[in-house]
């Protein structure tokens, strides 16, 4: 985290603020999830079911003062699948996720994204999943050995005796991950690729593959209820990063789904079409403004809905990823918003009263 000087010069705050987490991060995404004005944070990591294991199964064993304990602090640290930040309103930000209910969503999260998918005013949060799925033999576990091997030698200094790994049952018995020969070809890929149990056998390993894509449905007190495949959209691809977009005009906030590139001798879409089926009342507030952001790139749309207070932003880019600049709320029974006040990039606000649900367009005054 940077926070703007507002000179030119950023200032780093992530410890100060409660978010100087070090993970395989993949994705990380803003929205107000709680409905209290303030942005939240949901960040995505790949998280092996094998380092996930050795570090909870010794959490009570080694004291976290020892250096052992310090590894293993590091691999829970580490292998975390999504976390869930909640701003405070001072600069700083509290993890949310266990009391919120995400304590697991696959092995290998993607670029989540929030959206509103039942519109009743609050945002959940649909996380692609899947790293490359390919042959039966799963290889996180081996992967997770050479690199605790790594992980000893920073935290233990090359010291012998406090902790010991045996390798040698290791598939093959030896070590896979040597530089390969195909003009420093990054070795994990080049495994995945051509490793074959038998020359006319098919490819050998997955990697954090095989997951479903999760559709985390926010229950309104704080926490969440994973439905993905009550809803349909548990898809088995290996996800990358999703899009929230009306891509029919019908108020509904739908998803265009890109997953990664198939594995060779694998076969599914890279791009998936997820249209929204529950009815419901919606509004969709587009802004424009005459002094060149025709978008609106920045601003904050406010909705009052009876005693519920909506928060939206505008923004251009989510990650890899660009969906249309709309601030989308979902009304649930009421069919009008009783006041929206748009935020300005710059400070300036601008009020529309009893605004009935469908497209709103909003200049800038």
């Amino acid at each position: 985290m940077f926070r703007n000087a507002g000179n030119g010069n950023f200032a780093p705050l992530g410890e100060e603020a409660g978010l100087d987490y070090a993970g395989m991060s993949m994705g990380v995404t803003t929205g107000d999830f709680n409905n209290d004005g303030l942005l939240d944070i949901m960040s995505s990591h790949v998280a092996m079911n094998a380092g996930k294991r050795m570090g909870y199964s010794m959490e009570n064993i080694a004291d976290e003062s020892s250096k052992v304990g310090q590894l293993m602090k590091m691999i829970r640290d580490k292998y975390a699948d999504i976390q869930l930040f909640q701003n405070n309103g001072d600069g700083t930000f509290t993890d949310k996720t266990s009391t919120a209910n995400l304590n697991w969503a696959g092995e290998a999260a993607g670029a989540g994204e929030w959206l509103d998918y039942n519109h009743d005013g609050l945002l959940d949060y649909y996380l692609p999943n899947g790293l490359w799925s390919s042959g039966d033999k799963s290889l996180d576990s081996v992967f997770f050995r050479a690199e605790l091997m790594l992980y000893a030698t920073s935290i233990l200094g090359g010291q012998e005796g406090e902790i010991e790994f045996d390798l040698s049952n290791d598939v093959h018995g030896g070590a896979i991950f040597s530089k390969s020969e195909e003009g420093g070809a990054n070795p994990v890929l080049t495994l995945l690729r051509n490793h074959r149990e038998t020359a006319n056998a098919g490819l050998t390993f997955s990697f954090s593959g095989h997951q479903r894509n999760a559709l985390f449905r926010n229950n309104g007190d704080g926490s969440f209820t994973e439905v993905g495949f009550l809803e349909g959209v548990d898809r088995i691809e290996d996800g990358y990063i999703i899009a929230p977009v009306d891509f029919n005009n019908d108020g509904l906030q739908d998803m265009v789904l890109r997953n990664t590139d198939p594995a060779k001798e694998q076969s599914f879409q890279p791009v998936i079409a997820l249209q929204n089926q529950l009815a419901g009342n919606t509004l969709s507030v587009k802004l424009n403004s005459a002094q060149g952001n025709t978008d609106g790139l920045g601003a904050r749309v406010t909705a009052y809905v009876g005693d519920q207070i909506i928060s939206r932003e505008i923004r251009s880019v989510s990650g890899a990823v660009q969906a249309e600049p709309v601030a989308y709320i979902g009304l649930g029974e009421a069919t009008k918003a009783d006041r929206i006040v748009v935020t300005w990039p710059g400070g300036q606000t601008q009020e529309v009263l009893n605004v009935e649900k469908g497209n709103v367009l909003i200049e800038r005054q």
